[in-house]
């Protein structure tokens, strides 16, 4: 069983009608099509599991109209409110300047790596390097690296 509504442009915008349609689309199933010049057709198509009685349907459709208009006209005056209390709030999450002043004066340097943590492990760990800067007194084997969980011999024997 079928219903069509039929409405002018000028009184319900389409997004107005989307919105209504949604409403309706796990009740039946709702199909838009231009029914003239400046009015639309809405069909609304009763789905086979759900028992619906298509006069009371038509007439929920109508309500449901007149609620995304007035909702649609309240999001319309209330919309500059809306953004400035969002955009209060977003500005309340960022830190205060007071705070940041005292994070700076507090000598934290990024580039501070008092455990050597940001060393690589190339840097830290290659004997090659090491041999070719005389650094190393241990022979190494060749194209042997330590592990990474050892730390190389710091020019000791394993017979010390």
């Amino acid at each position: 069983m079928t219903v069509t509504v039929e409405v002018q442009k000028s009184l319900y915008p389409l997004e107005v009608i989307y919105g209504a349609g949604y409403q309706f689309i796990d009740r039946c199933y709702v199909r838009l099509e231009q029914a003239g010049k400046g009015r639309i057709a809405i069909h609304l198509k009763a789905k086979p599991d759900a028992p619906v009685d298509v006069d009371a349907l038509a007439g929920e459709f109508q309500n449901e109209l007149l609620n995304q208009a007035f909702r649609r006209k309240v999001a319309m005056r209330t919309g500059r409110i809306r953004d400035m209390v969002v955009q209060r709030a977003l500005y309340s999450a960022v830190p205060e300047q007071n705070y940041m002043d005292e994070m700076a004066g507090d000598d934290l340097d990024f580039l501070d790596d008092p455990l050597g943590i940001a060393v690589p492990w190339e840097e830290k760990f290659d004997t090659k390097k090491k041999e070719e800067d005389g650094a190393s007194e241990a022979p190494s084997k060749a194209g042997e690296t330590p592990d990474p969980g050892e730390t190389p011999d710091a020019g000791g024997t394993e017979d010390d």
